[in-house]
C-alpha cells in the first residue's frame, strides 16, 4: 500500500482512464477525464465452498487456477486415507484412490497431473511418490530420504520438496523425469510450513521451526531469506507464486488457531482485512495465483475434523478520493 511518505514530493500519475489491476492496487492517481483523484484497494474475501466427501486432517492439495480445478488427496480420518477428491468450482467428486494411504505428505501439480510425496505411515516417514493423471495414481520415483510434515510446490514434471521430519530438516529435493535429486539447503530447519511457486522459483514460509515467521526463496539451486511474516505460524496454507503469494490459517505456538490472511509481494508480507470463516490447522490448500485460493478439511480450534471448504477471491475496487 502506498504511504504518504512514499508519494510526498513526487508527481502523481495522470490518466484519462482508470489504471489496470496490476498498476492500481494500493496506488493513487488522477483521472483527467473525471477530474478526480482515485485509489484502489484489495477487498478480497473468503466464502464457503462445497464440503469434501470425507472429513479429514493432514491432507495435501494440488494447485487450482483460479478455484475451479483443485485436487485433495490423502489425510487422516482416524487412520490413513487413500481418498482423492476433485473440486469443480462448487462441489467435490471422488477421484482415483491412492495406491498407498498416507497423511502428513506434500502435494504439487494440477488436478489432471498431480503429485503426492512423503508422509506417513510408517511413523518415521515415507519415501513414496505417486503421480495422478486425472483418474488414477501410479508410482513415481522414491524420495532419497523418508519425510513427513514436509512442504512442496511446482508441477508433476518439475516439483520441489523441502523441510519435514524426522528429525526436523533443512534439506530440499527436486523431482524431474520421475526421480529425485538433492537441491539447496534451507537456512532454517522446519516442518509443517507452506510452499508456493515453481521448482526454479519456489517460496517457503511459516512452519514449525525458529523463527516461525521465516520466508525463504529458491532460485533453482539455493535458498535466500526474505521478509518475515507478520504472524509466525505452523500448519498453515499457501497459494500463489514466489513474487505474489498468500499465507492463511495455521497456528501460532503454542496453541492459538488463526484466521489471518497475509499477502506477499516478493519482499514484504501485508496482513489483509479478509479473514477465514473458521480458524483451522492441518488442512489442505491450493491456488496457483494470489488472486484465488482454496482451504479444505483440517481441524478447528474445537478439535473437530472438518469437511468444509473455504474459497478466497481477490477483488480490486476503485475509490474516488474526496475531501472531508
Amino acid at each position: 500500500m502506498t504511504t504518504y511518505k512514499e508519494i510526498f514530493g513526487k508527481q502523481i500519475k495522470q490518466s484519462s482512464t482508470d489504471l489496470t489491476d496490476s498498476e492500481r492496487e494500493g496506488q493513487i492517481w488522477f483521472n483527467t477525464a473525471a477530474g478526480v483523484f482515485k485509489t484502489a484497494l484489495n477487498v478480497g474475501a473468503w466464502s464457503s465452498g462445497g464440503n469434501l466427501g470425507t472429513a479429514r486432517i493432514q491432507l495435501a492439495g494440488a494447485n487450482s487456477s483460479p478455484n475451479s480445478a483443485s485436487l485433495a488427496f490423502g489425510g487422516y480420518t482416524g487412520t490413513a486415507s487413500d481418498s482423492t477428491e476433485e473440486y469443480g468450482g462448487t462441489s467435490w467428486t471422488a477421484g482415483g484412490n491412492l495406491s498407498t494411504a498416507r497423511y502428513q505428505g506434500a502435494g504439487a501439480g494440477t488436478q489432471t497431473a498431480g503429485l503426492f510425496f512423503g508422509g506417513r505411515p510408517p511413523g518415521s516417514g515415507a519415501t513414496t511418490t505417486e503421480e495422478y493423471n486425472g483418474s488414477a495414481w501410479t508410482g513415481g520415483g522414491a524420495m532419497p530420504v523418508a519425510k513427513m510434515g514436509l512442504s512442496g510446490c511446482g508441477l508433476q514434471s518439475a516439483a520441489l520438496a523441502f523441510g519435514g521430519s524426522p528429525p526436523t530438516r533443512n534439506t530440499t529435493e527436486e523431482y524431474s523425469s520421475s526421480s529425485w535429486t538433492a537441491g539447496g539447503t534451507l537456512s532454517v530447519a522446519f516442518e509443517d510450513a507452506a510452499g508456493a511457486g515453481t521448482q526454479t522459483a519456489g517460496l517457503k514460509f511459516g512452519g514449525r521451526g525458529a523463527p516461525t515467521q521465516t520466508t525463504e526463496e529458491y532460485n533453482g539451486s539455493s535458498w535466500t531469506t526474505s521478509g518475515l511474516m507478520n504472524t509466525g505460524r505452523g500448519y498453515l496454507g499457501g497459494a500463489g507464486t514466489q513474487t505474489s503469494a498468500l499465507g492463511f490459517g495455521g497456528k501460532t505456538l503454542p496453541s492459538t488457531y488463526q484466521t489471518a490472511t497475509e499477502e506477499y509481494d516478493g519482499s514484504t508480507w501485508t496482513t489483509l482485512s479478509a479473514t477465514m470463516g473458521t480458524a483451522i490447522i492441518q488442512f489442505g490448500s491450493s491456488g496457483a495465483t494470489s488472486s484465488g485460493a482454496l482451504a479444505f478439511g483440517g481441524e478447528s480450534a474445537a478439535t473437530a475434523t472438518l469437511a468444509a471448504t473455504e474459497e478466497y477471491v481477490k477483488a480490486i475496487t476503485t475509490k474516488t478520493l474526496t475531501s472531508s
